[in-house]
C-alpha cells in the first residue's frame, strides 16, 4: 500500500473510528504478517471501545457493522425495542450497534464459538448492566455439538456445529435460550448462526408468541428447508424488508 493510498485509507476509516484507530487499523491491513489483537474506538454509527483480531474473519465483521451498517434497516423496521436476543452474536459488534440504537434497552447475546465467545466478553465487559452472555448454541433439542474448527481457526465468523453428541458445545432448543434470557417478550430476535437456523422452527414454536420482530440471515437453501415465510405467516408475522444480508419480519399489530 503506497503513501497516498495509505492516506486514503485512512480518511475513510476516520469516519468511523478515531483517527489514531483509523490509523492502527490501516497499518494492520498494511503489514503482510496479521497477529495479535488490536484495539479500536469508534465513532460511529456508535461510540465505544472493542477489540478484534487481525487474524480472520473480524475485519469483515467490522466493515458490515461500522461501514455497510446491515442492521440499519432492522432498527427501523423494529420500532421501539427494549429487549434484543443477539443469535449468534460473534465478537460483540451487532450487539454494541442495538445497544445504541435503543437507548436503556437489554441483549442477551449467545455466541458458539469459544475463542469468540472470549472476545465477545471482552468487547462488551463495559456493557455487563444491559448485557447477558451466554456460551451456546442454537439446535433443535438439548445436546451436545462439535464445532468446525477448519473454518473458525481462519473465518471466525463462518464457525458452524453439528450433532455429534460428544462435543464441546452445548447446544439449545430456542425455547430453551429465550427461557435463559430472563426476558418475557423479545423485542428483537436477530439470528446469524451459519445454517443452523434450519433448526430455529423444530419442534414446539409456540415460543413465537413472545417475540415481536425477527432478523435473519439465511445460508443456502435455509429460508426454504425451514419454511420460514410459511411458519411466519401462519404466526402472525408479515415480512417487512429483506436483501442480501437480512430478512425482517414482525408480528402484525
Amino acid at each position: 500500500m503506497r503513501g497516498a493510498q495509505f492516506l486514503r485509507q485512512v480518511g475513510h476509516w476516520s469516519r468511523y473510528l478515531t483517527t489514531v484507530s483509523s490509523i492502527r487499523y490501516c497499518l494492520m491491513v498494511r503489514t503482510s504478517a496479521r497477529r495479535g489483537i488490536l484495539r479500536l474506538k469508534s465513532k460511529y454509527p456508535f461510540t465505544a471501545s472493542f477489540s478484534i483480531r487481525a487474524r480472520g474473519s473480524d475485519r469483515l465483521t467490522l466493515k458490515e457493522i461500522l461501514v455497510d451498517e446491515v442492521y440499519r434497516d432492522v432498527v427501523g423496521c423494529a420500532g421501539e425495542c427494549k429487549t434484543t436476543v443477539d443469535l449468534g452474536a460473534n465478537i460483540g459488534l451487532a450487539s454494541l450497534y442495538f445497544l445504541a440504537a435503543f437507548p436503556g434497552s437489554r441483549v442477551f447475546a449467545v455466541e458458539a464459538n469459544q475463542d469468540t465467545f472470549r472476545m465477545l466478553q471482552r468487547n462488551l465487559a463495559c456493557k455487563k448492566r444491559r448485557c447477558t452472555l451466554f456460551g451456546g448454541a442454537l439446535w433443535s433439542h438439548r445436546t451436545k455439538l462439535g464445532g468446525d474448527r477448519d473454518q473458525g481457526a481462519e473465518r471466525f465468523s463462518r464457525f458452524s456445529v453439528r450433532d455429534d453428541g460428544r462435543g464441546e458445545i452445548d447446544g439449545y432448543s430456542m425455547r430453551d435460550l429465550l427461557d435463559k434470557s430472563g426476558f418475557d417478550q423479545i423485542d428483537l430476535l436477530k439470528v446469524d448462526i451459519e445454517g443452523s437456523e434450519v433448526h430455529l422452527f423444530a419442534g414446539d414454536v409456540d415460543w413465537l408468541s413472545r417475540v415481536r420482530t425477527i432478523a435473519i440471515e439465511f445460508h443456502g437453501d435455509s429460508r426454504e428447508a425451514m419454511q420460514f415465510d410459511v411458519v411466519m405467516h401462519r404466526h402472525g408475522f408479515r415480512i417487512v424488508d429483506e436483501n442480501a444480508h437480512t430478512v425482517v419480519a414482525t408480528r402484525r399489530p
